[in-house]
């Protein structure tokens, strides 16, 4: 009995939309055309657009780090941060107050993209605008920018000075180097005479106990005096040239290592140099420019629009009119 009843209604609904079609089709005709009419009387509105990159810099592991991050670029501008000094600076209409800026972020970028829709009269005022908000932008971070390159100039400074430091180190090490280098030819030069010397006595005193008429044993006793004083010096000199020879090593070494230092901090200051260079303010991709085709009114949009939406009133009048006829003749 229920399904029975379900399919009498049915049938009663379709049976007033046939009945009334004639006044559905008319509506939706109407709203149709009315939707398309103004559609093409509305004024024409272009999109003028920019393309941005924020601005970067690079940090001691290489790695790169926005200034200021692409969500908080754009809840910026969102938030009509740049609003005001852009309206100042770009000579518009007295009368308009504020900017309808849209800000998106292209799908799997760092990008920001900026538009603003305006009148085919007024495109070059948009592009105007767009271009005052990248000066804004740029004015602002620039403050940042400079204040991290100057730590970074002051950063090269310190190594510089360290580095000048060590050049004073291997200084005075090769000062001190040419002074052991002259105290060893001295050494060098003693210890040639002394052996010299040490040879002849011992000579001369062979040849005393070689000769049997000398009768005298004292001079023998004093010419191995003197050779035993000799070899005595000489060693002393042997071990003064020996430690000599080490030290000069080590200050060698010493010099070798203060030479690496300093190349290494050269290495450190062209990094210094190269991460103070790539910090950039923000940057175009894109510049400001219209597209050569309309965004408004989307026509086609409307018209769709306004045809669902006349066919539902149409519908909807139909079984109005179907309800208060019934009403009228009941009563």
């Amino acid at each position: 009995m229920q399904e029975h009843e379900q399919e009498v209604n049915l049938s009663d609904y379709v049976k007033v939309i046939l009945k009334r079609k004639k006044t559905i089709f008319l509506i939706f005709l109407a709203t149709t055309i009315a939707a398309a009419i103004i559609s093409f009387l509305m004024p024409k509105s272009y999109e003028i657009s920019m393309i941005i990159e924020p601005s970067l810099e690079i940090t001691k592991g290489n790695k790169q780090l926005y200034l200021d991050s692409p969500k908080n670029i754009a809840a910026k501008i969102r938030g009509e941060a740049f609003n005001l000094s852009v309206l100042r600076i770009s000579n518009v209409d007295p009368g308009r107050k504020k900017l309808s800026l849209k800000v998106t972020q292209p799908k799997d970028s760092t990008l920001v993209k900026i538009s603003i829709e305006e009148p085919k009269s007024k495109i070059d005022t948009g592009v105007r605008l767009l271009n005052n908000l990248f000066i804004k932008m740029t004015e602002t971070y620039q403050s940042h920018i400079d204040y991290k390159k100057e730590m970074f100039t002051k950063e090269a400074a310190v190594v510089s000075n360290i580095i000048e430091s060590k050049k004073d180190s291997i200084a005075l090490r090769e000062k001190e180097l040419k002074i052991l280098e002259e105290r060893e030819a001295s050494l060098l030069g003693e210890l040639k005479i002394v052996k010299e010397n040490s040879e002849k006595l011992i000579a001369q005193r062979d040849a005393l106990l070689i000769d049997k008429t000398n009768k005298n044993g004292m001079s023998s006793l004093l010419y191995s005096n003197v050779v035993q004083q000799n070899i005595s010096y000489f060693s002393t000199l042997s071990d003064q040239l020996m430690s000599l020879k080490s030290r000069k090593e080590n200050l060698l070494n010493e010099i070798e290592c203060l030479n690496k230092d300093i190349e290494n901090l050269k290495t450190q200051i062209d990094t210094i140099g190269l991460q103070k260079n790539q910090i950039q303010n923000i940057k175009f991709v894109q510049k400001p420019q219209a597209l050569p085709f309309p965004v408004r009114p989307k026509k086609m949009k409307n018209i769709a629009v306004a045809g669902i939406l006349g066919l539902f009133l149409g519908v909807f009048i139909a079984f109005f009119r179907e309800f208060w006829e019934k009403e009228m003749k009941n009563g």
